[in-house]
């Protein structure tokens, strides 16, 4: 009879446990990688056409954010620059560029002060990150346009 009432209380217990991890939800945890798809036009917010490649966002203990945006297929021969949205918010800073070679594929390593950028006293443990990788920049009004974008990911702080 002990050992019947042991084993309802530990699949009790287990059980309970695992609803309030679900509860709280997942946790970013990590380097989260997502898609780079094609932007249809400068209101194409999260990138609707095809996959192009791939975006890595990751925080360190020093507080950087560190993105590196890579593009397979890519429009070939351009030079494009990496813009970064943090919760919601475009950072008003050219991060960077991305060069495609004559195949359309290119690289960018991006790293930036996160408290630059969020509110003083920011207390969440983790930030919504989305890149985006276009030929606009401040000033300009390119024709065609040519962009990609990833959808928002949310990046452990650490």
């Amino acid at each position: 009879m002990k050992r019947t009432r042991f084993v309802v209380f530990c699949a009790l217990l287990t059980i309970s446990l695992l609803g309030y991890s679900f509860a709280k939800g997942p946790k970013a945890k990590g380097a989260v990688k997502t898609d780079l798809r094609e932007r249809t036009g400068p209101n194409d917010r999260y990138g609707s056409g095809p996959e192009a490649g791939w975006a890595i966002a990751n925080t360190n203990a020093d507080g950087l954010l560190i993105v590196n945006a890579h593009l397979d297929s890519g429009e070939p021969d351009m030079e494009f620059t990496v813009w970064v949205v943090v919760n919601g918010t475009w950072l008003e800073v050219d991060l960077g560029t991305l060069n495609t070679n004559k195949q359309g594929k290119g690289n960018s390593h991006l790293e930036l002060t996160l408290s630059d950028y969020l509110p003083e006293g920011y207390s969440e443990d983790t930030v919504s990150v989305r890149v985006v990788v276009d030929n606009w920049y401040p000033g300009s009004t390119p024709e065609p346009y040519i962009g990609y974008a990833t959808s928002e990911v949310n990046v452990a702080l650490k």
